[in-house]
């Protein structure tokens, strides 16, 4: 089994806004030494946002960083997707500044959408 199956299987869960599972699996990557990559990541803080539980998001980042893993302009997208759709736009307005202020990443209309 490898990253491109468990992260399959985390699409699966984040669809279903089964964020628990998706966190399960995570875990099970984590101590099975699967690792992880950008769409990983994506495709979990996805959940979160389906699921109105981005409490998680930042230790998500967290982990994207002490993994060296880049979070890509969809990682960004979907943060300020998620902040937006639990109410919290001064946050997402807050990530989207960070991500100006990065220089990676300019912001496009999908995200402005």
């Amino acid at each position: 089994i490898n990253t491109v199956i468990y992260s399959t299987v985390l699409k699966g869960f984040a669809v279903m806004k089964c964020v628990e599972k998706v966190f399960q699996v995570y875990r099970e990557m984590q101590a099975s030494g699967i690792p992880w990559n950008t769409i990983t990541y994506n495709t979990m803080l996805d959940a979160c946002a389906k699921s109105y539980t981005m409490s998680r998001a930042s230790k998500l980042l967290e982990d994207m960083a002490e993994t060296c893993v880049e979070p890509d302009i969809i990682t960004y997208s979907t943060i300020i997707k998620g902040y937006c759709v639990e109410g919290d736009v001064d946050r997402a307005f807050h990530v989207l500044a960070e991500m100006k202020k990065d220089g990676k990443f300019q912001p496009d209309e999908i995200m402005y959408n």
